[in-house]
């Protein structure tokens, strides 16, 4: 691969940084970055863009960028005519209703390992033990839209992190990544 953390912090002149199988790190004048994905069907060229750096990771560009690459592989059809057409990724995941936590955080779960986002299976394993453990209990069963900070900060991180700091900070960040994923 093309590009690393660091080099995706430190860049800051406008222009396109190409992180190998269609990933790009693009640059605006004004020193804003987004991820692209540029993914060729039927002989046509298109990009498609994945979100904006510091939201979107490095590790979650990857992943999307690899799920639009396995949707063409496949004969799906691709991401971007089924967001136009279907609306956000929240309306997608339950229709009209808003969908709970849990099952946002399981959606991104599987989308991930399809896409084959986890280092190994007991990566992707641990993932979903910390969410199922600490997460799904308190608020699994809460709308997306309707979870706050303080619910996530009191009734989560704090409790974890004052007697397993190392799980506080994993389950900030998958937290972090199902929001992430939802409102994508």
């Amino acid at each position: 691969m093309g590009l690393t953390a660091a080099k995706v912090r430190e860049v800051s002149e406008p222009g396109r940084y190409g992180d190998g199988k269609g990933l790009a790190l693009v640059v605006a004048p004004g020193g804003s970055k987004s991820w692209v994905a540029r993914i060729q069907k039927d002989g046509r060229r298109s990009d498609f863009g994945l979100g904006g750096f510091p939201t979107v990771t490095l590790g979650a560009a990857r992943a999307a960028c690899e799920a639009y690459r396995v949707a063409v592989r496949e004969g799906r059809s691709l991401p971007k005519k089924a967001r136009k057409s279907r609306g956000s990724k929240v309306q997608r995941l339950v229709g009209r209703g808003v969908p709970t936590f849990e099952k946002v955080a399981r959606q991104f779960h599987a989308m991930n390992k399809a896409a084959g986002g986890w280092r190994s299976e007991k990566n992707s394993g641990s993932w979903l033990r910390r969410a199922e453990m600490y997460l799904f209990d308190t608020i699994g069963q809460m709308p997306i839209d309707q979870i706050s900070v303080t619910d996530i900060r009191d009734g989560v991180l704090i409790p974890a992190a004052t007697t397993m700091p190392e799980t506080g900070k994993r389950l900030r960040l998958i937290a972090h990544q199902t929001f992430q994923y939802a409102v994508e």
